[in-house]
């Protein structure tokens, strides 16, 4: 069974990571009541706003890999 968590975008997928953040905060932003996603689980409450927070808080950390083809080399 798949657990409740809002995690950050495919990396396989992800070309643009200052866009997908900027995507992220609109939706932090719109402070849903209830997200049901395409894969995963729904959420909604104070799950989701932790979540959300969560995963901004902790950007670079969590979602953006150390290293690919669309990461910005530092």
């Amino acid at each position: 069974m798949q657990q409740k968590e809002v995690c950050g975008p495919p990396v396989y997928l992800t070309t643009d990571w200052a866009a997908t953040l900027d995507s992220v905060k609109k939706l932090a932003d719109l402070n849903p009541e209830i997200v049901i996603p395409g894969h995963g689980a729904a959420m909604q409450g104070t799950e989701l706003k932790d979540g959300l927070d969560k995963l901004l808080a902790n950007w670079n950390d969590v979602a953006v890999p150390e290293h690919g083809k669309w990461v910005e080399t530092q």
